[in-house]
């Protein structure tokens, strides 16, 4: 049975309201499935019961908000929050402050989450602020270059000279795993090639090298994340239809996990962006996580010319870490590509605490 199949009626009825707006503003741009968006915010694993907050203007669904729900750990306790997704108001209703009255609508209703965190745009962020929202760390985007030339300009004879002089100067495959590890490299399998009427049986296919368990215990230590899971990692891959992901897993030869990143490949100029979504390890000391984490990269070096990590604290290891790894801040300018601040609800208790949270993956973006 497809996700459709197996929505209430109320349910289809909020999601075609929903894909309406969203096809009167982006219509040019995307289209939207309604299988692979019922799937984005019917199928994930911590959704909230209804995820989208709709207004209306004469008769005419006018206004949306959707959120989705995600799950914080903080010392050990597991909180439900939801993520500010989907914003947008319907070409005949601009205006009349309907984005603000959906937000506010599913704020004042929830009943389900401890609270409402957001990454919003040049034209959110001032209204959130006014809703009583705050600031609680502006996060960075970090870019590596593995093979500039060929990116911008396309591979070619003098490109691969030049790229090959660039990664010989500082690349990231100067370190080769120890004796006792083993580094390999998985590709995801395409949605496409799966059958869309078993869709939650087919899901399982989607191959996550890591198990539970193990994701628990590299995660053990940390004061503050947002809970990674198998379910969470499948429900990623199946509402981005058309994007190729890769895991990247260092392993002792004993089968003990020691760390692993998970990217995906986005088209830009002449090339691919490598996106780490996620990465992990089981070590403690930094010298140690670098290392793991130079091994861990390496796997991707291939796969395009620019390698990206989003969403990390500028302050925090990562970005010690990062840094040490030959990325660079790329967060130049306020709401530009990259870089944003992260805001949460103003019945957030936990913004200093938050401060220190391991902030990868928070967006349905980049899981």
């Amino acid at each position: 049975m497809s996700i459709l199949d197996s929505l209430t009626e109320n349910q289809r009825k909020s999601l075609e309201e929903a894909m309406g707006i969203m096809n009167q503003v982006y219509g040019d741009e995307i289209e939207i499935d309604p299988e692979i968006y019922a799937n984005e915010h019917y199928g994930n694993p911590f959704r909230v019961s209804e995820p989208f907050s709709i207004t209306w203007e004469d008769d005419k669904p006018a206004g949306l908000s959707a959120f989705i729900g995600m799950k914080l750990i903080y010392d050990k306790r597991v909180m439900n929050v939801a993520q500010a997704v989907d914003g947008a108001v319907a070409p005949h209703a601009r205006g009349k402050g309907h984005y603000s009255k959906a937000f506010k609508a599913f704020e004042e209703g929830n009943k389900e989450c401890d609270f409402i965190i957001g990454l919003p745009n040049k034209n959110s962020y001032p209204r959130l602020l006014h809703y009583g929202y705050n600031k609680v760390v502006w996060l960075c985007h970090y870019v590596y270059p593995t093979a500039p030339w060929g990116f911008v300009f396309g591979e070619g004879k003098i490109t691969k000279i030049l790229d090959k002089g660039f990664r010989g100067f500082c690349s990231l495959k100067n370190l080769k795993p120890g004796d006792n590890e083993e580094l390999e490299l998985f590709p995801v399998i395409s949605y496409s090639e799966l059958d869309k009427d078993n869709i939650k049986k087919e899901l399982k296919k989607f191959m996550v090298p890591i198990s539970d368990a193990e994701i628990s215990r590299l995660w053990a230590e940390s004061m503050c994340h947002f809970m990674h899971t198998s379910d969470i990692y499948r429900w990623k891959f199946s509402y981005n239809p058309d994007t190729r992901f890769f895991w990247s897993v260092l392993r002792t030869r004993t089968g003990s996990l020691m760390g692993y990143a998970l990217c995906h490949l986005r088209k830009k100029a002449k090339g691919y962006m490598v996106i780490i979504d996620d990465y992990h390890t089981e070590a403690r000391d930094n010298d140690e996580k670098l290392r793991i984490c130079r091994l861990l990269f390496s796997k991707f070096i291939d796969l395009g010319g620019l390698m990206e990590v989003p969403f990390v604290n500028d302050e925090t290891e990562d970005g010690y870490i990062l840094k040490k790894l030959h990325f660079r801040n790329a967060t130049n300018m306020p709401f530009g590509l990259r870089g944003g601040p992260l805001i949460v609800s103003a019945n957030c208790r936990y913004r200093k605490q938050m401060e220190g949270c391991e902030f990868r993956n928070i967006d349905s973006d980049v899981l």
